[in-house]
C-alpha cells in the first residue's frame, strides 16, 4: 500500500488509517464479520425461538410449524454450517436456484425467512451484526402472479347445497350468505330452507364491520 511521502510519522499513521478505512480493512463491520462465528443454523434456532416468545405479535403455532418445516427441509441442508458472515447475495441466489422447483410464492417466502435469520443477529445493544443490501434483481426470484379469488354463481352454489350432507350443509349455507352479502340483510333460508330455524343465521353487514346473529 503506497502512501506517498509523509513529512512525519503522525501524518503517515493518519494516512495509513484513512487508506485502510477506504479499503474496508479497518472498518467495524469488517471486524465484526471476521470475528463472529455464528452459523446460519445456530442463528435460525435463536430467531425461531424469538418469534415464538416476543411480546409484540408473536407468531402462532401453525406459522411456527411452517417455519420449522422450511428450515429443516430446505435451509439447514443447503446452508449447513455456513457462517452468517458468508451469506451475501451470491449465497442467497444459489439458494433461490436450489428451490427453483417450488412455487413462486413459496420461494419468496423461504427467501424472506433466510433474510430474516441473517438480519436477526444483533449485538448486546440491539445493532444488526450483518447488514445486507439484498439485490432482488440479482437474486432473480420468480414473480408471483396475481391470484384470483375462486368464484361461484347462484346456480353453482345451489347445486353445492343440494349435494351437501350435514354438517357441511350448514357450513356451505353460511358461506353462501357471505359470498352474496350486500348492504341489506341476507338469510340462510334463502339458500337452504330445510335447515332448522334454530340453526339459521343472518348476516348484518355494516360499513365498519360484519356481525352474525341467530334468528
Amino acid at each position: 500500500m503506497h502512501l506517498g511521502l509523509c513529512r512525519t510519522r503522525t501524518i503517515a499513521e493518519r494516512a495509513a488509517a484513512e487508506k485502510l478505512e477506504q479499503l474496508g480493512i479497518n472498518s467495524t463491520q469488517t471486524f465484526i464479520e471476521a470475528t463472529t462465528n455464528i452459523t446460519f443454523n445456530e442463528q435460525a434456532e435463536i430467531w425461531l425461538k424469538a418469534c415464538a416468545n416476543r411480546k409484540k405479535r408473536p407468531l402462532e403455532q401453525t406459522t411456527l410449524d411452517t417455519r420449522r418445516y422450511a428450515l429443516d427441509k430446505w435451509m439447514y441442508p443447503f446452508f449447513g454450517d455456513k457462517l452468517l458472515a458468508n451469506i451475501h447475495n451470491a449465497a442467497m441466489k444459489e439458494f433461490v436456484n436450489h428451490i427453483a422447483d417450488l412455487s413462486p410464492a413459496t420461494i419468496r417466502d423461504y427467501v424472506n425467512i433466510a433474510k430474516s435469520v441473517v438480519a436477526s443477529a444483533r449485538d448486546a445493544e440491539g445493532k444488526v451484526l450483518f447488514q445486507r443490501e439484498w439485490d432482488d434483481e440479482f437474486l432473480d426470484a420468480p414473480e408471483i402472479d396475481e391470484q384470483k379469488q375462486p368464484t361461484v354463481d347462484r346456480e353453482e352454489m345451489e347445486a353445492i347445497l343440494r349435494e351437501s350432507q350435514e354438517p357441511y350443509l350448514t357450513l356451505y349455507s353460511l358461506l353462501a350468505v357471505v359470498v352474496r352479502c350486500g348492504p341489506e340483510k341476507h338469510s340462510v333460508s334463502t339458500f337452504a330452507p330445510s335447515i332448522p330455524t334454530s340453526e339459521l343465521w343472518t348476516l348484518s353487514r355494516k360499513p365498519s364491520a360484519a356481525s352474525f346473529r341467530t334468528t
